[in-house]
């Protein structure tokens, strides 16, 4: 809902969609629609990531997720789960280290899944 309204605001209103539904639920996912998906913060428990890969090889479309890049974040091993999955089920993926000029601290990473049916 607040996506959604953020994008109406920036006078995107008509052309962004959001959902919300069960990664877990296969029966609540939309229908594939080869669009960009994009997601912040989704990679915090390794035991989401197969359900996350799955929900993105359904909707068949490229993906951009942002995560931290921080030592608890790595501790899970996440990011790199999230990586091999995507590697063994034949998908183009690159991630991307930013750094944020006013939080260098913080680095994040940016993963870009290329999607090409």
């Amino acid at each position: 809902e607040i996506a959604q309204k953020s994008a109406a605001r920036n006078g995107m209103g008509e052309t962004v969609s959001t959902a919300a539904f069960d990664w877990g639920d296969r029966s609540s996912w939309p229908k594939p629609f080869k669009g960009l998906v994009v997601a912040a913060d989704v990679l915090y428990d390794k035991e989401v990531v197969p359900s996350l890969v799955n929900l993105i090889l359904h909707l068949d479309g490229p993906a951009i997720l942002v995560e931290p890049d921080n030592i608890e974040r790595q501790s899970l091993g996440s990011v790199q789960y999230f990586e091999e999955m995507l590697q063994s089920n034949g998908v183009e993926f690159r991630t991307e280290k930013y750094f944020n000029m006013k939080h260098p601290s913080s680095p994040m990473l940016i993963i870009s899944v290329s999607r090409g049916s």
